[in-house]
């Protein structure tokens, strides 16, 4: 997702059907997380959510990335 100059954006990476997030954390460059934590707990689509900050004077891309397991 791009964030524009002083705006804050929201990216969410979600597990497929069947999964559930175990870990997860972010990728991209010039960009502020704020937080970094997992959306849903043991349910079917678990996902994993990132905001991030654009502190500079040109647009940025980040991305929430998740781990996923199988459901038990």
């Amino acid at each position: 997702m791009e964030v524009q100059p002083g705006q804050t954006g929201t990216s969410t990476a979600q597990c497929p059907e069947g999964m559930t997030a175990v870990s997860g954390g972010w990728g991209g460059f010039g960009l502020v997380p704020h937080f970094s934590t997992r959306g849903a707990v043991n349910t079917i689509g678990d996902s994993w959510v990132v905001a991030f900050t654009n502190n500079g004077s040109e647009p940025q891309s980040g991305q929430a990335v998740v781990y996923c397991a199988p459901l038990q």
